[in-house]
């Protein structure tokens, strides 16, 4: 039990905090020891917590995106609702995620993977940064030095035996 303890601290610390990581533990020690009858209820909202996380998971892509959109029409930044929305939904994730550790923990059910979906992950349009002729302006100087450089370091000249050239 302690070291499940451990880890739950660990984990919900890494991803909440420490209020959230006390309150985690402090539910799960309380919870230790549950009536067999509540297993079936405790399955049940794990089911709903992982549906609401893959919900989430998909609104947080579909604001993301928005917000991307906005930031590119409006020069760069986008509208303080839309950052808003777009952090409490990450906050609300984050709390459905440690509700679901500390069942998963509980119980030795694991979580299933929850990934956003592609298409809402990902921005209309493909996004492209103001630094990117700077950039390969850079790489290509960069690029013609290094060539510059190494032509001029002499390099020798090593014969190769007869038995390797008749290898290849």
């Amino acid at each position: 039990m302690r070291t499940a303890i451990a880890t739950l601290a660990l984990a919900a610390a890494c991803t909440l905090g420490v209020n959230e990581a006390r309150a985690a533990v402090t539910e799960y020690a309380v919870s230790e020891q549950q009536p067999s009858g509540e297993n079936d209820r405790a399955r049940e909202d794990f089911n709903a917590l992982v549906g609401e996380l893959r919900r989430l998971d998909r609104n947080i892509g579909r604001t993301g995106a928005k917000a991307m959109e906005e930031a590119r029409e409006q020069g760069g930044e986008a509208k303080g609702e839309t950052v808003a929305e777009l952090l409490s939904l990450r906050d609300r994730r984050d709390r459905v995620f440690a509700r679901l550790l500390v069942l998963s923990t509980r119980h030795g059910w694991a979580i299933p993977d929850v990934d956003p979906d592609e298409e809402s992950a990902r921005p209309r349009r493909e996004v492209e940064s103001p630094f990117d002729p700077i950039q390969q302006t850079l790489r290509s100087r960069v690029r013609a030095e290094a060539l510059q450089i190494a032509s001029d370091i002499p390099l020798p000249i090593i014969s190769v035996p007869p038995a390797l050239r008749a290898a290849r």
